[in-house]
């Protein structure tokens, strides 16, 4: 069976998987999805709680997790690695009634390379300039030291990864708003 990669998603700028709504501190989670037809896209969840619509919940459309970091460059190499994958996904995916609700169903074969794509997909990791990184460090204000020297690795990933997709500026002032915000509480 074919699928169809629509890569529309070049159009969205570098990174465009990568969403955060206003008031939210972590970017919106990441798919690549496959449709009943064999269509595969990528996006975002536009819900912030992360609901997935009915159509994924009953797998009449499979969703893969994917880092909301990749770039546009990422994500054409993913695609083209798990294209097969896809199209052994697709044939063996048939729709069937269950009495209440029409739902995927996945055959062993299928199920069995969706098993391996969500493996490929999950340790796709996103292409990290590093200067960006290199810069924000060098760039902190030195109020800033201090409190940076503290955090977690982990935590500090947060500001590289805005570094790198938003710009150091914008790093930048996250730090000092999460700042502030701590002095206040």
């Amino acid at each position: 069976m074919t699928v169809t990669i629509d890569r529309s998603y070049r159009d969205l700028g570098d990174r465009p998987l990568y969403h955060v709504y206003p008031g939210q501190e972590r970017p919106q989670d990441a798919f690549v999805q496959l449709g009943q037809g064999g269509e595969v896209c990528v996006g975002w969840s536009g819900e912030p709680s992360g609901n997935i619509p009915e159509s994924v919940w009953h797998r009449q459309e499979i969703r893969i997790g994917v880092a909301p970091s990749l770039t546009a460059d990422d994500i054409d190499d993913l695609l083209d690695e798990v294209e097969p994958l896809l199209k052994r996904v697709h044939a063996g995916h048939v729709i069937e009634w269950d009495g209440a609700n029409h739902v995927g169903r996945l055959d062993e074969d299928a199920h069995e390379a969706l098993g391996m794509l969500e493996q490929i997909a999950g340790e796709w990791e996103p292409t990290v300039c590093c200067d960006e990184g290199e810069d924000l460090v060098e760039q902190l204000p030195a109020s800033a030291r201090e409190w940076w020297g503290q955090l977690a690795p982990g935590q500090q990933d947060r500001y590289f990864e805005l570094a790198n997709v938003e710009g150091v500026d914008c790093a930048l002032e996250q730090i000092e708003t999460d700042m502030q915000s701590e002095q206040t509480d």
